[in-house]
């Protein structure tokens, strides 16, 4: 650890060039994240958020057929609320920590290359050090939330709790059979424009039902693209941790960087004392001559 910290220029730039290349890591992560996300969390959610809505704003629109709204309106408002924000950008906003921890690690090795020339570099430089700690330490604990949701789907508590979440596809099921049976029946029997609008109403809450239930069943298996993306990203943020601290113990820490104070203290010492032993000679000399003059 102490060579790792000794306080040289080169050993500083091997710190920056692993910073450098921790900062491309996770800008490849930050790309993997949106990919994943787009291909496969957006438009799951989206098909739930989008029949969900279908199905609330079907409330009142027929006086007969209601069963829709009334199975939509079961799934918690916080949830809806919350699928609702995130869907349309959420593979933006997956991306951004990535993005973040890029920019400043770049940033931080922007700065202390140019340590070498201009000293007050080296003081933003333990700056942004301290708000890239604060930013991979929160990287961390989304990473192992993105984690957790990857593994939803092999953990029996979550799974039970989203099942309980989303009841109303089993509670509310036999009611829009049963809407739709009857509407069917009317029409048989009365074939008038008002049968015909409700049975057609009927049929696309039931379709909107179903295809909602479906996107909520296979949410949390779909949920399983963010392992990769998650691990991936919680060990270069590990990683980012260790290196930028790194760095930060050679310019040490929030003290002036002094490169190689070590071989500075050597030469100062080294020709002190050639200084010291320069005036013992010179004052043993001068002693000697007057000794001899005395003597003669």
């Amino acid at each position: 650890m102490a060579s790792c910290c000794k306080m040289q220029r080169s050993t500083l730039l091997k710190w920056v060039c692993a910073m450098v290349l921790t900062a491309l890591l996770f800008a490849g992560d930050s790309a993997y994240m949106m990919v994943a996300v787009e291909d496969d969390v957006k438009p799951s959610l989206q098909c739930i958020v989008g029949n969900l809505n279908d199905l609330l704003i079907s409330c009142g629109a027929n006086a007969t057929a209601n069963a829709g709204c009334e199975a939509a309106s079961q799934i918690p408002g916080d949830t809806v609320n919350s699928l609702d924000k995130a869907v349309n950008d959420v593979e933006w906003f997956s991306a951004v920590p990535a993005a973040v921890a890029f920019v400043l690690l770049l940033l931080v090795s922007l700065m202390i290359l140019c340590g070498k020339n201009k000293q007050c570099c080296y003081v933003s430089a333990k700056w942004f050090v301290g708000l890239s700690n604060v930013v991979l330490v929160l990287c961390v604990v989304y990473y192992i939330i993105i984690v957790m949701m990857g593994l939803a789907n092999d953990i029996d508590q979550i799974k039970s709790n989203w099942h309980n979440t989303i009841d109303t596809c089993t509670t509310s099921a036999q009611s829009l059979a049963t809407q739709l049976e009857d509407a069917e029946d009317a029409v048989k029997l009365y074939p008038t424009a008002e049968n015909n609008a409700t049975l057609a109403a009927a049929q696309e809450q039931s379709a909107e039902f179903t295809e909602m239930c479906s996107c909520l069943d296979n949410l949390l298996p779909t949920l399983s693209v963010l392992k990769g993306p998650g691990i991936f990203g919680l060990l270069i943020s590990i990683l980012g941790l260790v290196v930028l601290n790194g760095a930060c113990c050679t310019m040490n820490c929030f003290r002036a960087f002094d490169p190689e104070p070590t071989s500075r203290q050597e030469a100062r010492k080294s020709k002190s004392g050639k200084a010291e032993n320069s005036g013992e000679f010179q004052y043993e000399t001068a002693m000697g001559g007057q000794m001899s003059s005395s003597g003669a």
